[in-house]
């Protein structure tokens, strides 16, 4: 018996790629929704969402990180994902750490990773704030 196709599936390389073909294809489309401080929600498009991607991708290597570790944690959001994907796609290693470990292990995951810069929320602020009065 034959396999059915149920839809087509675009081929995609990497993580760029796939940014790249849903701008081409969903450009002006919401790709995430942002609740702001006043409590409304925004949308941010695959357009507007590549070119943070891109600007954090050009800044990063600016600065000085280029082929180093880079942590990021912090809760679900938006710039969570801006950071992740502008790391992978070309700036260096993304070091992910959840953000609900204990401190001491938080603290040991950083330092292990040798990373050269921590991308964060501030709900994260003081156990990052700790592993740097420890350096």
């Amino acid at each position: 018996m034959g396999k059915t196709e149920l839809y087509k599936i675009r081929p995609i390389e990497n993580l760029k790629d796939m940014l790249s073909q849903s701008v081409s294809f969903l450009g002006d489309c919401a790709a995430f929704r942002k609740i702001g401080q006043n409590g409304q929600t925004s949308s941010i498009t695959y357009k507007a969402f590549a070119a943070d991607v891109s600007a954090l991708g050009t800044t990063l290597p600016e600065l000085g990180f280029k082929n180093k570790k880079i942590a990021v944690v912090g809760e679900n959001r938006y710039e969570w994902c801006v950071t992740y994907l502008s790391v992978v796609n070309g700036v260096g290693t993304i070091v992910p750490i959840d953000r609900e470990l204990p401190a001491d292990d938080f603290k040991n995951l950083l330092k292990q990773s040798d990373a050269s810069a921590v991308v964060f929320s501030e709900k994260c602020l003081d156990v990052v704030k700790s592993v740097q009065e420890e350096a």
